[in-house]
């Protein structure tokens, strides 16, 4: 609630210090806690990702979706967060920026059919043909941690929706969308 009363920069401030806590807060912990622990910056996303769009920071916006890439085991998901990252870049009209997102992962190879639309709006017809990969790996990218967080393990049905409609739907056409969500079960 520091963004309420003003101070958001001491909630910004918290929240990069949460960061260097470690990447999963069960490590460390045993028994009870351990089994029920809950990761403190997955509370703050949310909070900072509306502030950050209210106030039109596109870096702090950015920084927030690489770092919940970072959070997540899925490729899907970090996929799906670094893709909001370059949406963000678009939406502010920093074309370099979304570009340099892009390298990024070309590098990484995390990307999908939504991230070939986005380079679409920067007329990049083939994403890995036209588009070098970063020479410089951002380490927040880079970082991939050895398990799934609980916040996943909470979401393992949406992301398996959303690996299927990846892999059998039809781009544009609505019903082969509908049609896979309906195979999953």
């Amino acid at each position: 609630s520091l963004w309420r009363m003003g101070r958001f920069h001491d909630a910004w401030v918290l929240f990069v210090r949460t960061l260097s806590d470690g990447r999963h807060p069960e490590h460390g912990k045993t028994g009870y806690t351990k089994k029920h622990a809950v990761d403190g910056r997955q509370r703050y996303y949310q909070t900072l990702l509306m502030e950050t769009e209210k106030r039109g920071d596109v870096q702090k916006q950015v920084f927030l979706w690489k770092q919940m890439a970072a959070d997540f085991f899925s490729r899907n998901l970090r996929t799906a967060c670094l893709n909001c990252a370059v949406m963000a870049y678009l939406n502010a009209g920093d074309q370099s920026g979304a570009m340099e997102m892009l390298r990024q992962m070309v590098r990484t190879k995390l990307f999908n059919k939504v991230t070939g639309s986005l380079a679409a709006r920067l007329g990049i017809k083939d994403l890995e043909a036209e588009v070098q990969p970063a020479e410089i790996l951002d380490i927040t990218i880079r970082r991939r941690p050895n398990c799934q967080s609980r916040y996943e393990d909470f979401h393992y049905k949406e992301a398996s929706v959303l690996e299927t409609v990846v892999r059998e739907a039809t781009a544009g056409d609505v019903k082969s969308v509908h049609a896979a969500i309906e195979n999953v079960g």
